[in-house]
């Protein structure tokens, strides 16, 4: 959807971000990470005209106990070779879920997506559906066909640059989605100028043909009513109700679901209890619902009815540069229709929580879309998308789990995301980044930091640092990005000239730490990685907490709990497989960390660690698989 486009993103000339990695600073300086702690927190995100007309109200009774990365989609080695997307709505009907993308690229070139060609980029959108009910080990998707690639949602009409799905609804026993319609030469940022359309499945939805039914809805200058909720009242009626965000204000129409595909059916809330009528037909008197920072269109709330909370839950993108996940709830419970007709209930909402703070800092949480058919109440999940620049290019969706309660976590527990807290000073957020050398079985600090690409890389001097090239440029090896990285090769090398690149969690304190995420080999060619999460202890062999080969192109899923003593230290190593071009590798686990459990028996004190320009002091090590719980 919005964003960069693939060829600007593959220049690696100017920049589609905002000041820098870390936390605003400025190009090449190294900056500070960002650690989360979700409690209690009210980021300075909704603007100030929103802040000042909701003042003294409460906080959205909302928390986030556990969050975690569970994968990212695409999926590797999907069916129909795409390889980049965002948007990411779902629907449920008769047992199958529905998947609609918005941009999507495909692997024209049959290298995973290495060097994508101009013809890559599907802009009408792409579906997919699964049988798969259960979304904690993620989910795999069959993408509609059209020869060897995905196809695409909807076939181009005259006028039309980009067709993006934006929100969808069963009504009828049918499945429809309201979708922006962008003008010729405006489906750019900085100009974007689109439409509002309704379109449908047609015929057995198993085929996911698609067909407009209402081209324009709603004219760009209007209201872009597109995230979509159903609710069946007292009397067994069903409503549709489609949300809005322009400027701060988020805005609400409704329909009966049998007059879905007739405009002038559609009724507007006019924001105010002291009007009457509160519905009315002219869409150039709806009022706000709640006003909120506006950071484009992709941020309009996704929302439902929460079992937990016993609430409408919105789930939106927040902030200044779609960089954060933001909750509302409404203030009275329930999820009877009168409840939404009602101006209690549409000009009642809480205050915003943050629940996440994403890493990157432009676009790197875009679009989040709670997927209501998934979960259980408690535990919810929601996928946002994400455009950044290279080194390497990261154009996807990342599905995340939340667990919610109404009551507060432990005030001292710790979400860490190894991308949000990467640095480049050494040891700042407990994080340090090195290299594992074959040979001696040695951790050593082998990496220098490089401001241009913000990332760690291997020293010019080292005989284990070497370098390739691809289409995007000459990078040295080993290499650590904020997310992933690459190996030094075998490729042609000597034992003594091969290192993994390693990114390691030193414990600040005993506690109960949870591991969780995904390892994948983010191209289709080469022989593959190896991966590896180990725990260093004292100067002892390394135990080996879980590892995988991965084949060119696929991943793994990773969730483990385990107790740690303070100086523990958690290594994520990205170790060789073959060609180097082919070695970038995603491997950006998230922990959650609860300071205070129980120290574990006859150990001795924890080993320091320092920094030096030699051998760390945990070497030599040796991998078993003492202790290993995967």
């Amino acid at each position: 959807m919005f964003g960069c486009s693939w060829s600007y993103l593959r220049s690696g000339v100017g920049t589609c971000r905002g000041t820098g990695v870390f936390g605003g600073s400025a190009a090449g300086v190294p900056g500070t990470g960002r650690r989360v702690v979700l409690v209690g927190l009210l980021a300075l995100v909704v603007g100030f005209s929103a802040l000042a007309a909701e003042a003294g109200a409460n906080l959205s009774d909302v928390h986030v106990s556990s969050i975690r990365d569970v994968c990212h989609l695409p999926r590797p080695g999907n069916n129909g070779k795409v390889v980049g997307q965002d948007g990411g709505l779902s629907v449920r009907l008769n047992g199958t879920t529905y998947f609609l993308f918005s941009d999507t690229y495909i692997d024209t070139n049959d290298d995973g997506g290495l060097s994508p060609g101009e013809d890559a980029m599907i802009q009408t959108g792409t579906i997919a559906k699964t049988t798969d009910l259960n979304a904690a080990d993620c989910v795999d998707l069959t993408y509609k066909m059209d020869g060897e690639f995905a196809a695409p949602l909807l076939d181009p009409v005259p006028g039309e640059d980009c067709a993006w799905p934006s929100g969808t609804v069963v009504a009828n026993d049918e499945i429809y989605f309201y979708y922006h319609s962008a003008w010729e030469g405006h489906c750019v940022l900085g100009d974007f100028q689109a439409d509002v359309g309704l379109a449908k499945l047609v015929g057995d939805p198993e085929n996911m043909d698609a067909s407009r039914v209402v081209p324009t809805l709603w004219k760009w200058g209007e209201p872009s009513f597109v995230q979509a909720l159903a609710v069946t009242d007292e009397q067994g009626d069903k409503w549709i109700y489609v949300f809005a965000q322009d400027d701060d204000e988020v805005r609400v129409a409704r329909v009966p679901e049998g007059s879905i595909e007739s405009p002038s059916a559609y009724r507007y809330w006019t924001g105010s209890s002291h009007i009457s009528p509160a519905w009315v037909p002219d869409v150039d008197r709806a009022g706000p619902i709640f006003l909120d920072y506006r950071n484009g269109i992709s941020n309009t709330p996704s929302i439902s009815f929460n079992r937990e909370l016993d609430k409408f839950l919105a789930i939106y993108s927040c902030g200044f540069a779609g960089t954060r996940m933001c909750a509302r709830t409404t203030r009275q419970t329930g999820d009877l229709a009168e409840s939404l007709a009602s101006p209690a209930w549409l000009g009642n909402w809480m205050m915003p929580r943050l629940i996440h703070d994403c890493p990157g800092d432009w676009q790197a949480c875009y679009q989040p879309f709670y997927h209501a058919d998934y979960g259980d109440g408690d535990t919810i999940y929601v996928t946002a998308a994400r455009n950044s620049n290279p080194p390497m290019k990261r154009y996807w969706l990342m599905l995340r789990e939340l667990k919610l309660s109404t009551s507060e976590p432990p005030p001292d527990r710790q979400f860490i995301n190894a991308a949000s807290e990467y640095s480049g000073t050494q040891l700042e957020n407990d994080w340090v980044y090195l290299t594992w050398r074959h040979a001696s079985s040695s951790y050593e600090w082998g990496l220098d930091w490089h401001s241009g690409w913000k990332a760690w890389v291997g020293r010019s001097e080292d005989p284990c640092t070497g370098s390739f090239t691809t289409s995007l440029g000459t990078f040295p090896t080993p290499f650590l990005h904020e997310d992933g990285g690459w190996p030094r090769h075998d490729w042609g090398n000597p034992p003594d000239d091969r290192c993994d690149a390693v990114r390691a969690w030193v414990a600040p304190t005993g506690g109960s730490l949870r591991i969780s995420g995904e390892a994948w080999h983010q191209f289709e060619c080469g022989p593959g990685v190896k991966v590896k999460i180990a725990l260093i202890r004292n100067n002892q062999p390394a135990s080996l907490l879980w590892w995988r080969y991965l084949e060119s192109g696929r991943g793994e899923t990773f969730d483990f709990t385990l107790t740690v003593n303070q100086g523990d230290t958690i290594a994520f190593h990205i170790g060789d497989g073959g060609f180097a071009y082919c070695y970038n590798t995603y491997f950006n686990p998230t922990m959650v960390f609860d300071p205070g459990g129980a120290v574990l028996a006859n150990e001795a004190p924890a080993a320091s660690f320092t920094q030096s320009s030699g051998p760390l002091t945990l070497e030599p090590v040796t991998f078993t698989s003492t202790g290993a719980v995967l």
